[in-house]
């Protein structure tokens, strides 16, 4: 697992979106445009940001690939923000809906900030660096063709999962399925690569195994997450992520459902941004 930055700057700003949210009578999904929130998701997608910059090999991707996978962190980033914007509301009134003291808010909201701009931030910090940095090997291996087999590989010590390890040396063709759905990162914390190897060095591995090892290794709660090739997609976070639902994997939009709401919102701050070229 890699050494996550500290997460200051996530947190300062964190407090003062809750000291701006306690003096909101209501709270929408729609309010994720206000300037304070937009300022909390800046804040956040940057941290996340420092993770893709960190993690690319010189020259293996160019600039629009670059921002896809900044733009991936900005509606990840913003689709959190909902969620945690959404926990807090409850805890600014007491049982007869009256306004808490705002010292006895803040230590509500404590446990979300300890949650998810420290704990979950340095997970996710770990998952944008990985897939960062396999978009770009990636990107390196089609320039190649198919002049080399594709090998899986784990780091071999013994904090590798078990199910990780069964991975170990898996050799297929660069156009395998098994690519699509298992390429690294398959977990929060994988720290798997996949590096090219020479045909005549290595034989093939049973196509159809390989796919049963790459299901069990992705078992789990958000294996639907984890089956993706940040490559292809060019993306750190897929649609489907611990912020979203299943059907956003195939972007089935509910105009009554609040997170698609939210969604919709976050898409458009994304897009006026990338316009003024602050992506």
């Amino acid at each position: 697992m890699l050494d996550a930055p500290d997460t200051f700057s996530v947190e300062s700003a964190f407090w003062v979106l809750m000291a701006w949210f306690y003096r909101q009578a209501r709270w929408e999904p729609e309010m994720l445009d206000s300037d304070e929130v937009v300022r909390f998701i800046n804040a956040h997608a940057d941290y996340l940001n420092k993770a893709i910059t960190t993690s690319l090999e010189e020259g293996s991707l160019d600039e629009t690939a670059i921002q896809r996978l900044k733009e991936s962190c900005y509606v990840f980033s913003g689709m959190k923000t909902f969620h945690e914007l959404n926990e807090a509301f409850p805890m600014l009134t007491d049982s007869d809906g009256n306004l808490k003291p705002y010292s006895e808010f803040e230590q509500e909201v404590t446990a979300i900030n300890d949650s998810y701009n420290k704990l979950y931030l340095r997970t996710e910090y770990n998952f944008a660096h990985a897939s960062a940095q396999m978009a770009s090997r990636w990107k390196a291996f089609e320039k190649d063709g198919d002049r080399y087999y594709l090998q899986y590989r784990t780091v071999g010590d013994s904090r590798v999962r078990e199910s990780h390890r069964k991975l170990h040396n898996i050799t297929l063709e660069i156009d395998s399925p098994f690519w699509d759905k298992y390429f690294p990162p398959n977990g929060f914390n994988c720290r798997c690569l996949v590096v090219q190897v020479r045909k005549e060095k290595y034989k093939l591995s049973d196509e159809k195994e390989a796919m049963t090892l790459g299901s069990q290794a992705t078992d789990g709660k958000y294996r639907e997450m984890f089956m993706f090739n940040p490559g292809k997609e060019m993306t750190c976070f897929p649609a489907y992520n611990p912020y979203t639902r299943r059907r956003c994997a195939d972007c089935k939009p509910d105009s009554d459902n609040e997170m698609c709401r939210a969604c919709r919102i976050i898409e458009s701050i994304k897009e006026k941004r990338r316009k003024e070229g602050k992506l």
